[in-house]
């Protein structure tokens, strides 16, 4: 779903279409993946757009419009999962182990509600998303040019790569369990 969102949550100033084709017109495909700790995008592009699609990342993660219809987008796709995990026995022994683990704190518990989702709309899409920016950033670059090159292109692109203490990577706390308990 969050590969969505980030087309979904598009420029203030580009549509969805006119962002597709940009990225398409410079070779870049992306993915975004999501975990309890880890927000990561992969892209993929020929080495002589990295400064273009750079740019065109850092803008969609940081000034994307608030549309609604992401938001619709995703409660649709969380209903659809829900449906599909209802009957899934891996979805179950996978919620119930991480229930053992970390209690209240599952990441199967610690969701946003539809309701949160409806009042919050894409206002708390975009409160994560820029605190995804003010966490610790991590850069895996395979390419011709060189360590000091990057980072000139990065800040040309407009990230930030000061060394500042960034806010810390959240772990969920696990539950001490000393008891013998058994879930079924």
């Amino acid at each position: 779903a969050i590969n969505d969102v980030g087309i979904s949550i598009h420029l203030k100033s580009v549509s969805v279409n006119d962002l597709n084709k940009k990225l398409y017109a410079l070779g870049c495909t992306f993915f975004i993946d999501v975990s309890n700790n880890q927000f990561t995008i992969k892209l993929s592009f020929p080495e002589n757009n990295l400064v273009s699609v750079l740019k065109l990342m850092k803008d969609l993660m940081t000034d994307p419009k608030d549309d609604n219809s992401a938001i619709a987008k995703i409660k649709r796709e969380i209903r659809t999962d829900k449906l599909v995990n209802r009957r899934s026995v891996e979805y179950w022994s996978e919620a119930l182990e991480a229930y053992a683990v970390y209690g209240n704190k599952s990441s199967y518990l610690d969701k946003m509600s539809f309701g949160e989702m409806k009042k919050g709309g894409t206002k708390e899409i975009l409160k994560g998303i820029n605190e995804v920016w003010n966490s610790s950033l991590k850069i895996i670059y395979t390419g011709n040019i060189s360590n000091k090159e990057l980072v000139a292109v990065l800040g040309t692109a407009g990230f930030n790569i000061e060394r500042k203490s960034a806010q810390p990577l959240y772990i969920p706390e696990k539950l001490e369990n000393n008891s013998s308990t058994v879930y079924l």
